[in-house]
C-alpha cells in the first residue's frame, strides 16, 4: 500500500532529522510529541474493554499455545455465533 510506504518514508526522514538534534532538543521534541498524542475518550476506553471480552476469550490463549507449540491455531471464534452481529458500538458507551 503506497500510503503505508509514504508514512514509513516520512517516519524514517523524521527519525534521521531527530538524530541530528542536540540531546536536549531531541528529548524536548519527543516529550512535546508525546504530550500532543491524542487521548482516547472514556467511551472509547469502555468500547475497547467490551471488544476485549467479545467473542470466545479462549481464542487468545489458543493463539499463544499454538505459537509456543509451533502449530496452527484452532480458533472457535464465537461462543454464540449470533454475537458476530451484536458487536459493541461506541454509541453504547456514550452519555
Amino acid at each position: 500500500d503506497n500510503h503505508f510506504l509514504d508514512c514509513r518514508v516520512y517516519a524514517m526522514a523524521m527519525a534521521e532529522h531527530m538524530l541530528t538534534l542536540p540531546p536536549a532538543a531531541r528529548v524536548n521534541t519527543v516529550h512535546m510529541m508525546r504530550q500532543m498524542r491524542p487521548k482516547p475518550s472514556p467511551a472509547h476506553l469502555k468500547l475497547a474493554g467490551a471488544l476485549h471480552l467479545h467473542g470466545d476469550t479462549n481464542d487468545r490463549m489458543e493463539s499463544r499455545a499454538a505459537f509456543a507449540e509451533k502449530r496452527k491455531p484452532v480458533f472457535k471464534g464465537w461462543k454464540d455465533p449470533q454475537d458476530r452481529f451484536r458487536m459493541p458500538k461506541l454509541s453504547d458507551f456514550q452519555d
